[in-house]
């Protein structure tokens, strides 16, 4: 990992726009900002497909029940992204692995495989730790190990309780741990109870940190001066430029 922290864009980029997250359109925002790498969300359609996407429920593209339950050829007639398909996750490798790095989230099981098949297929530099894999399930990140034992994995965690044993205990690399909050009207940053030491005790212990959804200048600022790996943001254009005051 670079000694200068890494700004990974939350879902691509939208700026603020009608412009759908996890998209090409997205993707090549958050490239046109200068983020380093992008943050994207895998699931597995029905017919063993890989595509970029957050939700589980297929009502965000006007469907109902769940995203397995359909091809990738129906979520993307469906899909209200301006025309443009719901992503593959090979073709966002092959897209902008010469520009970009990733960390891609595994939202489900089974689908550990797949997701180091299109790393290989693609030739991604895992060994150059161009590539995060992350999730919230343990046992995903472990399955991963392994596979392959040369691909960087990181825990998401909300709560720091128990979180340090379940990193040693599942081989992880690092940790991207909950770190702010949007309440209500008003932007609110909170940070959960006992996420300070935690993030301090981890990094200590040679862990990679990348706290998400950092958003606010402020929190930014914090972060770099504590030289974190990198940190995940909707506004990878604000994070470039409150970066360069610690290059």
């Amino acid at each position: 990992m670079t000694d200068t922290p890494l700004i990974y864009a939350h879902r691509g980029f939208t700026n603020n726009s009608s412009i759908r997250e996890n998209t090409m359109q997205s993707f090549r925002l958050a490239f046109q900002a200068g983020a380093d790498g992008i943050e994207t969300d895998v699931r597995k359609t029905r017919d063993n497909q890989l595509v970029c996407i957050h939700d589980e429920s297929a009502e965000t593209l006007g469907l109902p029940g769940l995203i397995g339950e359909y091809t990738h050829k129906e979520l993307s007639e469906a899909s209200p992204g301006g025309g443009e398909s719901l992503p593959l996750l090979g073709e966002v490798l092959a897209r902008f692995k010469h520009r970009m790095r990733f960390i891609i989230e595994i939202k489900e099981h089974d689908c550990e495989h797949m997701v180091v098949e299109q790393l290989l297929l693609q030739n991604v530099a895992i060994a150059e730790e161009q590539v995060i894999v992350s999730s919230f399930i343990p046992e995903v990140l472990y399955k991963i190990k392994l596979i392959n034992p040369n691909i960087s994995t990181a825990l998401l965690v909300k709560s720091p309780a128990g979180s340090l044993k379940k990193m040693k205990a599942f081989r992880c690399d690092g940790v991207h741990p909950f770190f702010e909050q949007q309440r209500s009207a008003i932007l609110n940053f909170l940070l959960p109870a006992g996420m300070k030491p935690f993030m301090k005790k981890a990094m200590k212990n040679g862990y990679q940190v990348i706290p998400w959804t950092v958003n606010n200048p402020k929190n930014m600022e914090r972060l770099f001066a504590k030289v974190v790996s990198g940190i995940i943001t909707d506004r990878p254009d604000i994070a470039v430029e409150v970066r360069q005051q610690f290059l």
